[in-house]
């Protein structure tokens, strides 16, 4: 009998040990807020804790805002890509948008390496930036140093419509 009595105790030793662990890992994070509530509020000394909590709000923060610019950068693709579909279809002045559309995408790429710099800035992680840059300033002057077109006389509507119908 006492062998029975001695096999349930060290069960009941093991799973009180297993649901003490569980409280206090549970209760560690409440702890350490409270803790770091404490010091901070009563003496202004900040914890390690508390500075963890402030960094990964900033980082959350930082996410959210670049997911927002990152979600406007791509809607503003769209709109521009589409736009340009539809530009090929005019008779004259469409190679001119053309050229306008594909300046812009040059400038929406230099601000994706922008967005890309600021989160990984903010993420702090290490980032050889130059390349994204060089190619980025490289191609803004580029996009800058080319000629400017020259005015393009479409012809009156109605002398298109007359010659693409024939009732003239």
């Amino acid at each position: 009998m006492m062998w029975l009595f001695k096999g349930m105790f060290k069960w009941f030793v093991l799973a009180f040990i297993w649901l003490a662990s569980v409280i206090l890992v549970t209760t560690s994070a409440l702890l350490m807020d409270a803790i770091s509530d404490g010091l901070a509020n009563v003496f202004g000394v900040t914890t390690p804790h508390a500075q963890q909590k402030n960094n990964n709000l900033k980082q959350k923060t930082a996410i959210k805002k670049t997911r927002a610019k990152s979600q406007r950068l791509a809607a503003k693709m769209v709109t521009r890509n589409v736009m340009d579909a539809g530009s090929v279809f005019i008779p004259v002045g469409g190679a001119v948008v053309g050229v306008g559309f594909a300046a812009a995408d040059v400038y929406a790429a230099c601000e994706l390496i922008d967005i890309q710099d600021e989160l990984s800035e903010t993420l702090l992680i290490p980032n050889d930036t130059s390349v994204g840059e060089d190619l980025c300033l490289d191609a803004v002057a580029y996009v800058e140093s080319l000629p400017d077109l020259p005015d393009v006389k479409a012809p009156p509507v109605t002398d298109w419509m007359c010659r693409a119908t024939g009732d003239c």
